[in-house]
Order: structure tokens, then sequence, then C-alpha cells
């Protein structure tokens, strides 16, 4: 087993490494767009079609009546390479390959600031690559890729400077855009501020620099949506989905039937979404969710187990938003559909058993900043657990988990106590011996150009 281990951790700290993985997932990729082409449904065809309307000058607006609905990031993004190019889906679905070649990077340099480990950083890489339910949601029109892409922007720029004015600004403006796309996002920076500051001086000053740049990316949309709908909000389904995560029906899942809706016909809203009531309906809604909340505590919380077992039960819904759209007959497909489903459920599972392992380790470390991956994924949980839950939501924390889970394979490769590996890291000294071999061999350097975005 230990020249096994040895041969793998030759393997994984060779110039080549990252090239094959980051070159693998490209053409996987490639390989998937051209061979699944399912039609876009939800909230997909939505984006597209809005997207669309942007480009030809229409506005964000369904039948010409002006929205705010979902942020306009994903759609105002799509926007921006349907005027250089023309409207396409195909050319939406390369751009999602362009951000997760984008979100592979960023992956592997904050792996390795925050653990001082080339192996830990690479397995992270490999694992992102050849991820069953990643490559699936290439094919899919979401705001999954682009929110993922956007938090690592700003976490790199943040943590590669620290306190630097001009890179503290950079990660503002790129979470700034991570919170036109989900609006969640607008809280990310405090977690970072709370685990890289040494003291309150750090902490105000990369607060001020931050949000001044986050809110001037943010500011024109709501001065948008002030004039347009009367009311500075960055969306106005926030409500609605606080109202669907709570009221007699909920169930913790995502649920728009006519036990819901009707609650908002009774009140006077209804449930027309696109019909120029939406700021109404989105403060009638909170205000019932809020409403029942505080009348059914005691159930309202019982249902966050619920919320958390769906959010991170599965990690397959890029097949059925894929492959399951196909417009095909279901026997023809049913084999491989169900064959690519345990294939993304047994690889899920076995990221999260080696996330697992690398927990004792980082919980019990006296590194503050190697938590943050921790925090951001309890951060998110919480939103949702307020909210509702569904499998889609996680997408955006799998590559900071993906980052834990090489530092467990690291650990099991080299076979070190946690003892050692704490007091290392501790100094700022490599993880594992085979970070001085790749840097005898000087491989850092030219990966890094290699792959720089």
């Amino acid at each position: 087993m230990k020249p096994l281990k040895e041969r793998a951790l030759r393997l994984i700290n060779r110039p080549s490494f990252l090239p094959f993985c980051i070159g693998s997932a490209i053409v996987l990729r490639l390989l998937w767009i051209f061979l699944v082409n399912p039609p876009q449904v939800s909230d997909f065809v939505w984006y597209y079609d809005r997207a669309v309307d942007m480009a030809k000058g229409r506005g964000y607006a369904v039948n010409g009546i002006p929205t705010a609905y979902w942020p306009v990031g994903y759609p105002g993004f799509l926007t921006l390479i349907f005027r250089a190019f023309g409207p396409s889906v195909f050319l939406a679905k390369l751009a999602n390959i362009v951000l997760y070649s984008g979100i592979l990077t960023l992956s592997y340099h904050i792996s390795r600031r925050l653990f001082h480990s080339e192996t830990a950083a690479r397995i992270t890489v490999l694992l992102l690559s050849f991820s069953p339910n990643h490559i699936a949601f290439t094919s899919i029109l979401s705001t999954e890729i682009l929110f993922a892409f956007l938090l690592l922007l700003g976490a790199v720029l943040f943590v590669f400077r620290p306190g630097r004015f001009a890179w503290l600004l950079l990660s503002g403006i790129a979470w700034g855009l991570a919170t036109l796309t989900k609006t969640q996002a607008f809280f990310v920076p405090v977690i970072f501020f709370l685990l890289f500051s040494a003291n309150v001086r750090s902490f105000l000053k990369s607060a001020v620099i931050v949000y001044l740049a986050l809110l001037l990316v943010i500011t024109p949309w709501m001065a948008r949506n002030d004039r347009v709908l009367g009311k500075p909000l960055l969306s106005t389904n926030g409500g609605i989905v606080l109202f669907i995560g709570n009221n007699p029906y909920a169930n913790g899942e995502q649920i728009w039937d006519q036990d819901i809706t009707g609650q908002l016909d009774v009140s006077g809203v209804g449930h027309a979404i696109f019909d120029g009531n939406e700021v109404r309906r989105e403060e009638v809604a909170k205000n019932l969710a809020i409403h029942y909340i505080m009348k059914n505590p005691t159930r309202t919380i019982l249902l966050w187990p619920k919320k958390l077992y769906l959010l991170y039960r599965s990690d397959v819904d890029g097949f059925y938003y894929s492959v399951g759209m196909l417009r095909v007959p279901w026997n023809e497909i049913r084999l491989l559909y169900t064959g690519l489903r345990i294939v993304g459920e047994v690889y899920y599972l076995f990221v999260l058993a080696l996330f697992f392992v690398s927990l004792p380790m980082v919980v019990r470390g006296k590194v503050r900043e190697q938590q943050i991956g921790l925090a951001i994924v309890a951060y998110f949980t919480c939103v949702y657990l307020v909210f509702f839950a569904i499998a889609r939501y996680h997408f955006a924390l799998i590559p900071w988990i993906a980052m834990y889970s090489g530092v467990g394979a690291n650990l099991l490769l080299t076979n070190r106590p946690w003892a050692s590996i704490l007091s290392e890291q501790a100094t700022g000294k490599a993880a594992s011996p085979a970070i001085e071999e790749a840097r005898n061999r000087g491989s850092h350097a030219p990966t890094q150009r290699r792959h720089r975005m």
C-alpha cells in the first residue's frame, strides 16, 4: 500500500498533472455540450429570454413589463455575450466552460494559499475537474457556475494581497457582481473580515474599501429598480422565497402549488409573478412568512433538519436538468440516466468522505484562515435553512468542500499524524513532503504561468 501511495503522490506532483486535469475538464465539458443538448426549462429559459430581450434593447422585462424578480447578474452576463456575438444557447454553454476553467484555477490557488499544500491544491483541482454533476451543469443556463466563479474570484483577490487597497477594491467589485447574481452574497465579505483581520483597524479598513466597491457595483441596479418599480431592491423574490419555506403547507422544498398561491390570492395580491405588482406581492409574502414564523416557531425550527437533508442529500440534479430533459422516449435513456446518477452519487459521497477526513485537523488547528471554507458553507447553509433548500443550491459550495477533500486525501496519502501537520502549518511550512520535491523541480512558477486566467 505504501509504494502505491508514494506513486500517487509522485503522479499528483508531476508538472503535467495540472494541465492534464484542466485540459481533461475542458474536453469532457465540450463533449458533454455537443452530445447532450436539452431544452432550457424553468429558471434557465427565463434567464435566456431576459438576456435576449436586453441584448435587443427591450430592457429587463417580461412581455414589456419591467421586472426585478430574479437578480440581473446572470442575464446581464449573457447579455454581454449576446450583444457581441448574437443570442445563442451554445455560446452560453461555452461561457460555462470558460468560467469553470476559472473555478479550477482559483480553487487551486486559494487552496494552496490556505493550506500550504501543493498536493492538496492539486487534488482539489482533480476532484472538481471530474465532478460528474458539475460536468452535467455545463449544458444548463443557470446562475450556479457564474456565482461560484465570482465567489472564488473575490476570495482570491482578498487573500493574496491582504490589506492592499487595489486588491480590496477588486475583491469588492467581484463580490458586488456576485451579489447581483445571488443576493445572499452581500454578507460574504464579512466572513473574510472576521477570519483574516489581525485587529480592529484592519477589519474596518477592509470593510470600508470592500463595501464601497461592492455598493458602487450594485447601486445602479437598485437605482433602476427604485425608478421603475418604486423601491431600491436587488430583487423582488425575497419575500416569495421566504414564504415558500415558511407557511402552513411548507415541507422544506420548493413548492408553488394551489395551497401556497391561494394564500396570496386571498391577500389580494394574486400569484401571477410578472404582472407589474412584484413589489407589493413581495412585501405581502414576506409579512405572511414572518407572521407564520412568529406564530409557529417550533414547526419552523423542526423543518430545519429536513431542509439540511434536502440541501446536501444528492449531487445529481445536473443530470435531471440535462439528460432528464432530452426530448427522446424515456426507455431509450433510462439506463443511461440511471447509470449517470449512480456514478454521480458515488463520486459525491467519495468527495464528502474525504471532506470529513480533513475536519479534525482543520477544526483542531490554530490557523484561523483555514476555516474560511467551513464558514462559507455554514453561512449559506443557514441562509437556506431560513428559506427553503434544493440540491442545486449547494453547487457553489462544492469548490470549497473540495478544498477540504483535497486536504483529507493528502492526509490519507501521507499517513502523517495530525499533530505533525498542524505544527508545520502553524509555522507556514509545507503540509506534505511532496511540496519540497515540487519546489526543487521548479514546478510552481511555470504551473502558475500556464494556468493564470
